[in-house]
């Protein structure tokens, strides 16, 4: 078959240039096996494709015809070719994301934009759940990929994953609280304050950081209410409480409400999110995604 489509291109390029010399010539090779795979083609077809004389070169009628329905098939041969590359690249298919609600508000929409901007032609299928939910997507292939809140240690060992991002955390309080004048709000000034916590169901991560950081200093924190953003920032601009959010929660800015960094901050007060896929099914797809992740780690 690669033979048969190299002879169609020779006999290609002598019915273009009517001149077997300078055929062998755009081709880089020499008028011998040219005129050889010709002779081989006819042989092959039954006719004559070429009336030959000591002075030109031309195409008999059924040389035309061939040259007609060659062109058609070698266009249709490339634009298929090229169709599997681009599968190949990834350029080309759908990509199946999972994400908690955490991210929707700066990592997210940063991933999403140069992904459509790299791969418009990837369908996006975006599934908003907590990350343990995530996970159990992934594991069951109803998920190409995920962006968690979890531990790598949480992580099933046929699972691969890298760092998407790591967040401060920030004090979230009315804009008229008297910490708000601060640059900086110290742990300790959060001590018996009322609070609004994460909840177990769909923010376990956050709870457990949150309660992290306040056990790490031998401080209780009192919390009052317990829920998932966005509504715990409608609890604390409603003055039920203050609350320890990631930084990217900045992003949803009203006049009622301040953000103020952790003065005092740890290496442990920090919040990582990854990026998760099964290890036996890095497709292209996945794996262009991976690398915007990479090449795109945020920082908030």
């Amino acid at each position: 078959m690669i033979q048969s489509i190299r002879a169609l291109r020779i006999f290609m390029a002598v019915a273009e240039e009517l001149h077997f010399r300078k055929a062998a010539e755009r081709l880089h090779m020499t008028q011998p096996p040219l005129s050889m795979q010709i002779k081989q083609l006819e042989k092959w077809v039954g006719v004559d494709l070429f009336v030959r004389t000591t002075r030109s070169v031309q195409l008999t009628p059924a040389g035309k015809e061939l040259q007609q329905r060659a062109t058609r098939f070698l266009t249709e041969l490339e634009e298929m070719a090229e169709a599997v590359r681009r599968v190949g690249r990834g350029d080309v298919g759908s990509l199946s994301l999972g994400f908690p609600a955490s991210t929707m508000f700066d990592i997210l929409p940063k991933l999403l934009a140069i992904q459509q901007n790299r791969y418009p032609h990837v369908a996006l299928n975006l599934k908003e759940s907590p990350s343990p939910d995530l996970l159990e997507l992934l594991r069951a292939r109803e998920l190409d990929v995920a962006l968690v809140r979890a531990s790598p240690l949480s992580m099933a060992p046929d699972l691969d994953y890298i760092l998407a991002a790591r967040e401060s955390m920030v004090v979230a309080l009315p804009s008229n609280h008297p910490l708000a004048r601060l640059d900086a709000v110290p742990i300790e000034r959060l001590n018996r304050i009322p609070l609004i916590g994460f909840a177990a169901k769909g923010s376990r991560y956050f709870q457990e950081l949150v309660r992290q950081i306040f056990e790490a200093r031998d401080l209780q924190p009192l919390i009052v209410h317990e829920s998932v953003v966005p509504t715990i920032l409608a609890l604390v601009e409603a003055g039920l409480g203050l609350a320890i959010v990631p930084a990217s929660m900045t992003k949803l800015k009203t006049g009622e409400l301040t953000y103020r960094p952790l003065s005092g901050a740890r290496g442990k007060d920090i919040s990582t999110l990854y990026c998760a896929w099964r290890r036996a099914d890095h497709t292209p797809v996945v794996r262009n995604f991976a690398e915007i992740v990479s090449r795109s780690e945020i920082a908030v």
